[in-house]
């Protein structure tokens, strides 16, 4: 990827009884982005085996540090944990699985790398693998406010929604599981696609990482992937006060257009819900320090205001709802 050249595009087609068939409609494989980034603040990272047995996830200990915010000295390096490249390679029959992990900058910082998911496997004579079917959860970080004891007491029930892709084509779920570690109760609807988290215990981690199996079916074979939904218990203040979560509620968690490209809905909004201790309640106004922006398809971020009314017709893919502390 280049300034000249900012999208790259994937096409496919398959192999049947000696004889090659037409290739796919082209699929946006990657673009361009702010500072030669990945787009959308979005980094895809890319690792090869030589077995169908996924590599660690990458995180890092220290999110904080500069080279994975790529801050300080760090500022305009792009970071690729050892071992993984900033592209696909490529499989091979010594190499081949390939496999995908994401990163989303969020709030001014990069979040954890979700994943790894399967990115391609190697074909036999001649046939492309499972390739570019990528998964993507929203709202894949989350908080919950607890007392000193971890005792849970705001913040749930948490959800977030999972789409599968090839390219930029939202595929059929086949199957949609969760697996919750001891204490979490969660469960999965394949028709939304939505995760629910209902229920966290005490004596589990601060850190919760809660596995996503899903799978659909693309020309005719079965993809399976695997992502995580991560959820971070708060705890009260030095002083014993109580944590504050803030959530953000559009009026719609999707808009359908018909084939003549009509909305279902002529405006979309979006609300702030503050949750401290026991209480929750719906503001009317912004908190101290916080900014709230939104973000239409491709465009920069736009100021936004409580309950705001912005036109659907102005949405060709996606608007994104953003509340960031310090601006």
């Amino acid at each position: 990827m280049t300034t000249t050249y900012q999208g790259e595009w994937v096409s496919t087609r398959s192999k049947k009884d000696g004889k090659w068939g037409p290739f796919s409609q082209p699929a946006l494989w990657s673009k361009w982005g702010a500072n030669g980034q990945d787009g959308d603040g979005v980094q895809y990272i890319f690792y090869r085996t030589t077995t169908n047995n996924d590599p660690d996830n990458p995180t890092p200990n220290n999110t904080n540090s500069d080279a994975y915010q790529e801050t300080g000295d760090f500022e305009g390096i792009e970071y690729i944990p050892g071992g993984w490249s900033d592209d696909p390679i490529g499989v091979t029959k010594e190499y081949p699985y390939e496999w995908v992990c994401q990163r989303k900058f969020r709030g001014g910082r990069w979040r954890a790398y979700t994943g790894p998911s399967l990115w391609a496997k190697y074909g036999k004579d001649g046939l492309d693998g499972l390739g570019s079917i990528v998964l993507d959860l929203d709202n894949e970080i989350q908080s919950v406010a607890t007392d000193s004891l971890g005792n849970v007491v705001g913040g749930l029930p948490l959800n977030a929604t999972l789409s599968m892709y090839y390219g930029t084509v939202q595929l059929n779920l086949s199957s949609l599981t969760v697996r919750p570690p001891e204490g979490v109760i969660a469960t999965a609807d394949r028709q939304s696609g939505i995760i629910t988290v209902t229920s966290i215990a005490n004596t589990t981690d601060t850190t919760i990482r809660i596995p996503i199996d899903a799978s659909t079916v693309y020309n005719n074979e079965l993809m399976e992937r695997t992502t995580y939904l991560t959820i971070n218990k708060i705890k009260p203040g030095a002083d014993g006060e109580d944590a504050i979560l803030y959530s953000l509620m559009p009026s719609v968690d999707a808009i359908h257009v018909d084939k003549k490209g009509v909305s279902d809905v002529v405006f979309i909004t979006c609300g702030i819900k503050k949750t401290q201790g026991a209480n929750t309640v719906e503001l009317s106004q912004l908190p101290n320090g916080y900014a709230f922006k939104y973000v239409i398809d491709e465009e920069l971020a736009e100021n936004y205001t409580i309950d705001q009314n912005i036109s659907t017709s102005s949405i060709k893919k996606k608007i994104i709802f953003m509340l960031t502390n310090g601006g």
